[in-house]
């Protein structure tokens, strides 16, 4: 009985994903949809854990947020996220960086980091202890 509901949720859930896509929908509501529809695919993820039409539907609300994503980096997270689950992929971090961090000078690091010295605080410094850096 649970299956047969999640199945009928499964029906309307395509429905509304079918109407989101005839309906000229501005972008907030499209997203706002969209994002409805991932989270109940989620949930229903748990209980239609091989449902075929369940999984397609994931994938195209994933693909179709990372569409119309403007930031590089959004568009890449949708796009990984939907790569790791349609081809069931478990993506690592490249390892340790210790090498490459260790092989380079110190100062070239620090350059990088970005950190602002507040003047009025360091007028009066008796000892390099007392220096604050702000940042």
């Amino acid at each position: 009985e649970i299956e047969d509901d999640s199945r009928r949720i499964l029906r309307y859930l395509q429905f509304v994903n079918e109407a989101k896509k005839t309906n000229r929908l501005t972008q907030y509501t499209r997203d706002d949809a969209n994002r409805w529809l991932l989270e109940l695919t989620t949930l229903l993820k748990l209980k239609l854990q091989n449902c075929v039409e369940l999984k397609e539907l994931r994938y195209e609300v994933i693909r179709d947020m990372a569409s119309y994503q403007t930031s590089g980096p959004a568009r890449n997270y949708f796009l990984t996220y939907w790569l790791e689950e349609k081809y069931d992929l478990e993506l690592k971090g490249s390892g340790n960086f210790s090498d490459l961090i260790q092989g380079r000078p110190l100062k070239w690091a620090i350059m990088t980091l970005p950190f602002h010295v507040d003047p009025d605080r360091c007028r009066n410094v008796i000892s390099a202890k007392q220096a604050m850096i702000t940042g």
